[in-house]
């Protein structure tokens, strides 16, 4: 090897084969290249100085990668940017000293992402036959999922493994619930019953519409249906009760509509149906 220095250029020249003399590493006033591979091996490589200078490292093709480009020790950061170099161009990704990975922005959470279209993705490496998901975890255990199963019922799982509800918003504002017991409310937080819905409308607007836009003579329509294998003579079939408070604020049934299967003999059934109504305090036929 050799040492040489540049009259021409003001360089000195490390170098390596004494009759070529190949420059490996150069130095001048302002810079210093390497021309060859650089390997640190036990010891220390460290780029650019303290509230001074920003350290970078450039590649080809403008890429960059940079250390702290603003020289403040209150809000260290490495980035990586591209069609630049030593802290010019666009900023591609930044992991600030508080642990904050942003990619196209500077992040303000553990994992920042900005963007247009699709730019977060989660990819099944299995075909269609693993599961693919994110799970929610505290200190202590898992707390939901949300994801897709895999095989062939490629299902939308929204997983709450707590004893709690689930909650869904539109506005800033709930608008359904699934409780831990199973009951969904819309327009209540408080469902009473397997499906619970509620309204503060002051005008006439339906609060449950049942509409059917194909174009024959159908409607649509309510089936009420009582699936067991112990059916007797007698056993209601429906039951649909109006309801409203009384003066002392009572929940009460003002009417009712009843069906019921007075015979259940396969080929000679009979059924009927009774209308209710509120009389004096009692609810008579």
């Amino acid at each position: 090897g050799s040492i040489v220095y540049d009259h021409d250029g003001d360089n000195l020249k490390f170098a390596t084969e004494s009759t070529n003399r190949t420059a490996r590493f150069t130095v001048n006033e302002t810079t210093s290249i390497f021309t060859s591979n650089l390997t640190v091996s036990g010891g220390i490589l460290t780029l650019g100085t303290a509230d001074t200078s920003s350290g970078h490292i450039n590649a080809f093709e403008n890429m960059s990668f940079n250390i702290d480009t603003d020289n403040d020790d209150t809000n260290r950061f490495f980035e990586f940017s591209i069609n630049g170099s030593s802290g010019g161009g666009t900023e591609l990704m930044r992991l600030t000293e508080g642990g904050l990975l942003g990619v196209g922005v500077t992040p303000v959470t553990k994992l920042h992402l900005k963007g247009s279209g699709e730019i977060f993705r989660i990819e099944n490496d299995t075909n269609a036959s693993g599961n693919t998901y994110i799970s929610f975890f505290d200190t202590s255990a898992v707390k939901g999922y949300l994801g897709y199963t895999g095989g062939s019922a490629d299902d939308l799982n929204i997983w709450n493994a707590e004893n709690a509800h689930v909650k869904i918003a539109t506005n800033d504002t709930e608008r359904m619930r699934i409780t831990s017991a199973g009951n969904v409310g819309i327009g209540t937080a408080s469902p009473s019953e397997a499906l619970h819905i509620s309204s503060s409308e002051a005008s006439a607007t339906p609060v449950l519409l049942l509409e059917n836009t194909n174009a024959n003579n159908l409607a649509p329509q309510i089936n009420f249906y009582k699936n067991t294998s112990d059916e007797a003579d007698d056993d209601y079939l429906g039951q649909i009760d109006f309801e409203g408070n009384d003066s002392a604020g009572n929940r009460t049934q003002y009417a009712r509509i009843i069906s019921q299967s007075t015979d259940v003999t396969n080929a000679s059934e009979d059924a009927k149906i009774t209308f209710k109504t509120m009389d004096a305090g009692t609810l008579k036929d």
